[in-house]
């Protein structure tokens, strides 16, 4: 019997591993000089860039020639695509964030949207009505099973936060079934021993 009760609370112990820790990753193109194409430079976080137009597929981290003192990400010559690997972001975004500069030239809409996207192109959330003339945080929460974010065009963004999402934890339920599956499960192991000898 004892060895049953250390089984199952062995599986209950072990039902915290099965959930994914969330992790945040933070992006600022500080690292890179000015005009680098950042595409894939963040891939290894989980994180790529792509323009939507043919003539802005390559994106730049830029000071705009001194007009940030900074690098930000370029999107000046359209929209732009943030796509998540699947594998660093499995259940998604807990929260994400960015600061949308205004830019120096007067360029952006009083209204435009940020979009965001499941795995099979499906509009999840827009966050409509935003103002790209001001510089701005952009913070959304509970994002799960977004796997693309639109950015709107005619913007400088910069200091980007993906936050991601953990796996559900069980519910009370689930666990006390999975505890006692391990229990059923030693008792097997027990009666064939018992049966070999």
């Amino acid at each position: 019997m004892k060895v049953i009760s250390l089984i199952a609370a062995a599986g209950l112990l072990a039902l915290p591993s099965l959930a994914h820790a969330a992790g945040t990753v933070k992006i600022n193109f500080n690292e890179v000089q000015d005009g680098t194409v950042i595409n894939t430079t963040y891939s290894s976080l989980g994180v790529t860039f792509s323009g939507e137009t043919t003539y802005n597929q390559d994106l730049q981290a830029t000071t705009d020639s001194g007009a940030f003192t900074t690098n930000t990400l370029d999107a000046t010559r359209g929209a732009v695509d943030i796509f998540l690997d699947p594998t660093a972001f499995a259940y998604g975004l807990n929260s994400f964030g960015v600061t949308s500069l205004a830019d120096p030239f007067g360029q952006g809409s009083i209204s435009t949207a940020f979009s965001f996207y499941d795995s099979k192109g499906g509009l999840i959330y827009s966050l409509d009505q935003f103002d790209q003339t001001q510089t701005q945080l952009v913070a959304v929460g509970n994002l799960m099973g977004v796997s693309k974010i639109v950015l709107p065009a005619d913007a400088y963004y910069d200091d980007f936060s993906f936050q991601a999402a953990a796996a559900p934890v069980p519910e009370a339920g689930t666990a006390i079934s999975f505890g006692a599956l391990l229990t059923l499960g030693g008792m097997a192991v027990l009666r064939r021993r018992h049966r070999a000898k």
